[in-house]
């Protein structure tokens, strides 16, 4: 049986998924990856990402906002080892005020912005690497734990702070 995509218009201005009749959520096959409660898929046709919560049943193409800093356990006790919880707030500051739209996540674009606010001249085909060699699950942003990784790896002496 096939599931029917069927996308409604929210109160908030937000749009959601919803789930077809035989229950199961339209996706690429792929499992999607796992943010706590919630699972981010990506949609083969729309060419993003939209995230589902198994619990609540809850699915939105929108970031939901209790999953915008998440870190897996293993990143998270590490990091906690090395920083202490003002350094660790300051780096949620600084993704925050990077992800100029509110989205959760650093596109392209506002990669571009950024870099040119400071001064740089980078060319599209530069912005897409930059954003390639960052986004390791492939969704064509920079999330919140591809972000701290790469910044860890700064302040470990993999670079300069």
């Amino acid at each position: 049986q096939v599931c029917v995509l069927r996308v409604f218009f929210l109160y908030n201005k937000r749009y959601a998924l919803k789930v077809g009749s035989a229950g199961k959520l339209i996706g690429s096959g792929d499992p999607g990856v796992k943010l706590g409660d919630w699972q981010k898929i990506s949609h083969p046709l729309v060419g993003r990402p939209y995230y589902h919560n198994k619990k609540t049943k809850v699915t939105t193409w929108e970031m939901p906002q209790e999953i915008r800093f998440y870190l897996n356990e293993k990143l998270n006790n590490d990091l906690r080892r090395r920083y202490d919880e003002k350094q660790m707030a300051m780096f949620q500051a600084e993704f925050q005020a990077m992800d100029l739209d509110g989205s959760g996540a650093v596109d392209e674009a506002e990669l571009g912005m950024i870099l040119e606010n400071l001064g740089e001249t980078v060319s599209a085909a530069r912005l897409k690497g930059l954003i390639k060699e960052l986004d390791k699950d492939g969704s064509g942003e920079v999330e919140y734990e591809e972000f701290i990784v790469m910044l860890d790896a700064v302040w470990r002496g993999k670079g300069s702070h």
